[in-house]
């Protein structure tokens, strides 16, 4: 019989074929997870990078309209419109940070397709028995 590479017969080719499979598949779930966590900072820095500009072009928005209004009124209704304007921000923020919120909290785990497939090597192993 000529040596080949073939895994031999026997007790031990097969524990070095279940070794190579199980880490063949360890290889795999580490694979997506790291795929996972580049999406999940990709995204993240993403809704940072919006978050601040959009708070920045915003805000400056918000001041610039604000003091043209203020200067637009009369003296005399100038601390009601500015009291007025300032109970509008607040109502505003208070939306945005309520959806902001809902948007965090709706949003689908951090590897929730690796945990997925680790739960199906799972339930693959249990039924070897």
């Amino acid at each position: 019989m000529a040596p080949s590479d073939a895994t031999p017969p026997g007790l031990w080719g097969s524990f070095r074929r279940v070794l190579d499979t199980l880490f063949g598949t360890l290889q795999t779930r580490m694979e997506l997870f790291a795929t996972e966590l580049q999406e999940q900072q990709s995204r993240w820095a993403s809704v940072l990078i919006l978050a601040l500009v959009g708070a920045f072009l915003g805000t400056m928005g918000l001041l610039l309209t604000t003091v043209a209004l203020v200067f637009a009124t009369p003296p005399r209704w100038r601390l009601p419109v500015t009291a007025a304007l300032g109970l509008v921000y607040l109502a505003s923020a208070a939306v945005v940070f309520f959806r902001l919120r809902r948007q965090i909290r709706s949003a689908p785990p951090a590897f929730a397709e690796s945990a997925a497939q680790i739960g199906k090597d799972r339930a693959w192993l249990k039924t070897l028995d």
